[in-house]
């Protein structure tokens, strides 16, 4: 007779707290506890925009025994096909402020990648400043993308809003600059 394997543990990596205004609604005491009821040995918390979670999710955590895993969903734009850089300058002053391509989850692998997400999330905000939406650059993003473990953003993610509009080479394109940037980091 075959040996019964244990049950496969999930873990659930981009959980948005009550720190994601709007998104989520569930104080960090909560999804502990709900961790530790679905016996998970961890718990991946992706706020959006945002760490202001980060320390009380892991203090709560190892209070526990659960592995917190530290992250932020924020919103990318992505560069330009080189054939849309060359613009006139009149278009130029008068368009309306860059709009991100889509969300990508961002995951702290460790101290530098922490570092890394403080600067971002900060970035996002500081640097679009009366634009629509906080968004970081991916220049910005390759500038701190050590330590950082990235999830292309499902649903959300610019690669799949290249697929969705049909511009298969555009969501080619996006892969591949982000595999380059994030090698064996990228999921």
């Amino acid at each position: 007779m075959a040996k019964k394997l244990p049950p496969l543990s999930f873990i659930h990596l981009r959980v948005h707290s009550a720190y994601s205004l709007l998104e989520g609604a569930l104080p960090i005491e909560k999804l502990v506890k709900f961790a530790l009821r679905e016996n998970m040995p961890a718990i991946g918390i992706s706020d959006s925009n945002n760490l202001f979670g980060a320390l009380e999710f892991s203090e709560k955590c190892a209070g526990k025994g659960v592995q917190p895993i530290i992250g932020c969903t924020i919103a990318v734009k992505m560069p330009e096909p080189e054939g849309d850089k060359e613009k006139s300058p009149a278009l130029a002053q008068s368009a309306a402020p860059p709009q991100p391509d889509g969300e990508i989850a961002l995951i702290a692998q460790n101290k530098t990648g922490y570092l890394n997400l403080l600067a971002l999330t900060s970035a996002a905000f500081l640097e679009t400043v009366g634009e629509v939406a906080p968004y970081i650059t991916f220049e910005k993003l390759t500038a701190h993308a050590e330590g950082i473990i990235c999830l292309t953003g499902g649903e959300d993610g610019p690669l799949d809003k290249a697929i969705t509009n049909n511009h298969s080479a555009e969501a080619g394109r996006r892969a591949r600059q982000l595999a380059g940037l994030f090698g064996d980091r990228l999921y």
